[in-house]
């Protein structure tokens, strides 16, 4: 597979998105800031693109139709975004996921509080449902 294409669907949201094969730790030594602003932007564009928020959680949008294994089997998550994710985690690892999801200084964290900000104070205004 190549950058900038998923398995899961198409099309991927956004140049430069890295996949790593599943269970492996996506490499994070040589991003800096700009990455990471990228990864975060990337993320929240995945999220805004599939719909898949709920009033602005994020949480389906990784998941899918997973439930309580979502963040505790590796491979169990089955939503759109889950390449995304993993990438703005910087690791597929669910358990270590699930900490990050609302992490301000993780690029997930700033995509999912990003999204849940839209979904609380600009619903209808910035299209997240």
């Amino acid at each position: 597979m190549k950058i900038g294409e998923s398995s899961r669907r198409t099309p991927v949201v956004g140049p430069n998105i890295a996949h790593t094969p599943a269970g492996t730790e996506l490499e994070s030594s040589r991003r800096g800031p700009r990455d990471d602003q990228n990864l975060c932007r990337v993320a929240t564009a995945c999220f805004s693109a599939f719909g898949c928020t709920v009033s602005g959680d994020a949480t389906r949008c990784f998941c899918g139709n997973s439930g309580a294994a979502c963040f505790a089997v590796s491979g169990a998550a089955s939503g759109p975004c889950v390449d995304e994710v993993a990438a703005a985690a910087k690791t597929r690892d669910p358990v270590a996921i699930r900490p990050l999801f609302t992490n301000p200084t993780s690029p997930l964290g700033r995509a999912v509080n990003l999204m849940g900000c839209r979904g609380s104070f600009c619903q209808n205004e910035c299209a997240v449902f």
